[in-house]
């Protein structure tokens, strides 16, 4: 099939006399053109940077925190046989937080004492205190069940919330 008379010259504007094709200008570029967007970018990249080391380094700080939950877990699995590790447990953690100076030289009510003002919200008072202190020095003999499982609540509790520097 011959092709028709409008088309013989060339395609453009279906080769109508008088009419021209529609010249398609270059794309915007995506680059930013001022120094300003090129120094948001910069600040943004270094805000970035910032929050990524800062909660690199509270990931590392809180290694200690980890760790004992993950025993104190162990320990809930049967606390029959293993609550007298909480102590130590507890003692080892505060160490690890607050450094031997601070912490290696508590025992007894003084001990009690720095739990319960190093993170007020856990609860040692005297029940779980004193109950602390036993498991500590005479062992789980005659400490009951409801006992034993608020101690280890609190335990928890003050693993996770206790604050250094206080």
């Amino acid at each position: 099939m011959p092709r028709p008379d409008f088309l013989r010259d060339g395609f453009g504007a279906l080769g109508l006399p008088g009419w021209e094709e529609i010249v398609v200008p270059e794309p915007v570029s995506m680059t930013p053109q001022t120094i300003g967007w090129a120094a948001l970018g910069i600040a943004l990249a270094l805000v970035v940077v910032w929050a990524a080391v800062r909660a690199v380094r509270i990931v590392r700080r809180n290694r200690y925190r980890r760790a004992a939950l993950r025993e104190l877990k162990a320990i809930r699995r049967a606390p029959e046989t293993h609550a007298v590790q909480v102590p130590a447990l507890l003692k080892r953690t505060a160490l690890g937080a607050f450094g031997r100076t601070q912490v290696a030289s508590l025992s007894g009510a003084a001990w009690v004492a720095f739990l319960e003002r190093t993170c007020p919200s856990a609860g040692f008072d005297g029940v779980t205190g004193d109950a602390l202190i036993q498991l500590a020095y005479r062992g789980q003999d005659g400490i009951p069940t409801a006992v034993m499982m608020k101690l280890l609540d609190v335990s928890e509790a003050w693993i996770r919330g206790h604050r250094a520097g206080v």
